[in-house]
């Protein structure tokens, strides 16, 4: 290509990149952006937008123009990308406008930007990376400029200043110019390539949104442009963090042939360093990344010896938490040391919470180890809900009456939460779980209560390191009868007439909760579950159908060990079964004794006509 062979210091290559702006796309619906490739593992949506005709109407609208942007929420580590190709020699300076907001963490919506602001997005340039900017990095006002309206959620209003809040209030700040990010990327030799994108490393809630990139050719002979990008990609190596030994090393090295290549001035020898500290910047990010997650893990194997009931596992986990607390302020640990040591701790965390006495538990005398759950009860020393160790969870209320009440909940949907506990002895467990499903509205799920008492959609399971899954359903809502008849001291938000008797019935995460309270042991689920030699068990409740109105709350779990002998029964795997009700109801219908067709809300005795999917029936006399 002779428009690559006659490249120029300076010349503006940015027609090298597929659909730059994200303008290119034909359909407004498609949820890609052309020439570039998505990849992603979890949650949310990485998508280019606005989605949908109404949407770009409503813009264009508004500002007078269609401004293009991808954008992310809530979405785990993702990758948007493209590669080119047979480019030569030099330095190539990639700029694209974009910012995050930070979700979670303890960071609130206000925060500015600080050296350590932890953001996990990156723009880059195959090893060379730069994080993205805080929304709040930039006032709009400072610059003089002034948001119109486009969705009413345009904007939102942060210590008096307003700040883009929707991809309607981000096309305009792209548009003043604002919130730009370069990275540097080398071609080492004639015909190299390189991958440019944005992406998201964390397993975090974040609000990320881009657009505009542009790209710029600089000859690899430029010393006095090299100068100063090795010198702020050496800024990046800071060797005082915790880090691997075998990183640590290699950053060393690295940082000390950049520094005399520096002190040399000499451009050749400044270009090599700054491809091999690129070539490094990746895995030092990852190295850091690593041993946060192990000094974190280290603090909380502290507390947990301080709590820690067991003396042989107190004795171990103390020596382990000394050998890690030395090898990170020396930097004497790999990083795959840091993994096996993490895995350690996971374990250790477990046969801390063991009472001494744990081998002697049998049917007669179970042994409690609800200490080897992580957020066993939704809840924290500051009486806050909390979901730690959990994966997939729930909401936990909305406001702070919500949070306190240490329960979780899931509306409507389709879920799976669960967690996995190491280090358990080998044997039978009984997990129990304080929970309730409602299938449908209060009326949908009457009627299905009345057809089969053990009505449900819901179930709690445990699973053992070969696959082998137990299971037991969630008692239904309705569960507690009679005593629900009654207005008691949750005062629940709403009532079910049918007939003449009325059912006073949770609203709220909190009354929800409450009738667990009030009726103790009737909410109660349990299962006998298996643990084998390699001490490793997984915990549950899940859903696995989506239905409007459906509502499942759940409170304690508690896990007793009976022994290796124990004679009780594991649950079924009911796991396999698509609406986890044995047989699904597709209607209900009441007649009265003569056989005529009556209405469900018909006074006295009634016969009640179940049909199920399999073409079953079940007929029955009910009070109504």
């Amino acid at each position: 290509d002779i428009s690559k062979t006659l490249l120029q210091e300076g010349d503006n290559v940015t027609y090298l990149i597929k659909n730059p702006s994200f303008d290119e796309d034909k359909d407004i619906n498609f949820e890609g952006a052309e020439g570039w490739t998505i990849d992603r593992v979890s949650g949310g949506n990485v998508v280019r937008g606005p989605l949908g005709q109404g949407n770009k109407d409503l813009m264009e609208s508004a500002l007078g123009y269609m401004n293009y942007c991808f954008e992310s929420w809530h979405c785990h580590k993702w990758d948007i990308w493209q590669e080119i190709t047979n480019l030569p020699q030099g330095i190539y300076e990639l700029s694209v406008q974009g910012y995050v907001r930070c979700e979670v963490g303890g960071y609130t919506r206000g925060d500015d930007i600080e050296p350590n602001y932890p953001s996990p997005v990156y723009l880059y340039m195959n090893n060379s990376l730069s994080s993205f900017p805080s929304v709040y990095s930039e006032c709009p006002a400072d610059e003089g400029y002034e948001f119109t309206t486009v969705e009413s959620w345009t904007v939102e209003n942060v210590n008096g200043n307003d700040y883009p809040n929707s991809m309607g209030g981000a096309a305009q700040c792209f548009a003043w110019g604002m919130y730009k990010t370069k990275a540097y990327g080398l071609v080492a030799e004639n015909g190299g390539n390189f991958r440019i994108g944005v992406k998201m490393d964390k397993n975090q809630d974040w609000w990320c949104i881009f657009d505009n990139f542009q790209l710029i050719y600089h000859e690899p002979t430029n010393a006095a442009l090299i100068k100063p990008i090795l010198q702020e990609a050496l800024a990046g190596i800071d060797l005082t963090k915790p880090m691997g030994k075998d990183i640590y090393e290699k950053a060393a090295a690295v940082k000390a042939a950049a520094e005399a290549a520096i002190a040399a001035n000499d451009g050749a020898k400044m270009f090599e360093a700054l491809n091999q500290v690129y070539d490094l910047s990746a895995a030092i990010i990852e190295s850091v990344s690593l041993f946060e997650d192990l000094v974190a893990a280290n603090e909380s194997l502290l507390e947990a010896i301080n709590n820690g009931v067991n003396t042989k596992a107190i004795a171990e986990a103390t020596a382990l938490y000394a050998t890690i607390e030395a090898g990170v302020q020396d930097h004497s640990i790999t990083d795959a040391e840091a993994k096996a040591y993490i895995e350690r701790i996971d374990i250790l965390y477990t046969k801390l919470a063991l009472p001494d006495n744990i081998d002697s538990a049998s049917d007669e005398n179970p042994i409690e180890v609800t200490a080897a759950i992580k957020s066993p009860s939704f809840t924290n020393e500051y009486e806050e809900s909390s979901s730690t160790g959990w994966t997939n969870a729930g909401n936990l209320g909305n406001d702070d009456e919500q949070k306190a009440a240490g329960a979780i909940e899931f509306w409507q949907i389709k879920f799976d939460m669960y967690q996995t506990i190491k280090g358990l002895p080998e044997g039978t467990y009984e997990l129990t779980a304080d929970a309730w499903c409602r299938i449908g509205g209060n009326d949908e799920n009457y009627a299905e209560w009345t057809a089969d008492n053990n009505a449900t959609m819901a179930l709690i399971y445990g699973v053992d390191g070969d696959s082998t899954v137990y299971s037991s359903y969630v008692a239904n809502m309705m569960k507690a009868g009679e005593a629900l008849t009654e207005a008691t001291g949750y005062q629940g938000e709403t009532e079910f007439t049918t007939g003449d008797v009325t059912y006073y019935l949770p609203g709220s995460l909190v009354s929800g909760k409450g009738i667990i309270e009030l009726n103790p042991g009737v909410y109660t689920n349990s299962v006998i579950v298996k643990v084998k030699a390699d001490e490793v068990l997984t915990i549950g409740i899940k859903k696995g159908e989506e239905r409007t109105n459906s509502w499942v709350v759940c409170d304690d779990f508690h896990l007793y060990y009976l022994g290796k002998n124990s004679s009780k029964q594991p649950g079924k795997d009911l796991t396999g079964i698509e609406d986890v009700n044995a047989q699904k109801r597709i209607s209900v219908e009441y007649f009265t004794l003569d056989g005529r067709k009556a209405t469900g809300a018909q006074k006295g005795i009634v016969i009640q006509k179940v049909t199920f999917a399999n073409g079953a029936t079940l007929v029955q006399k009910i009070r109504k």
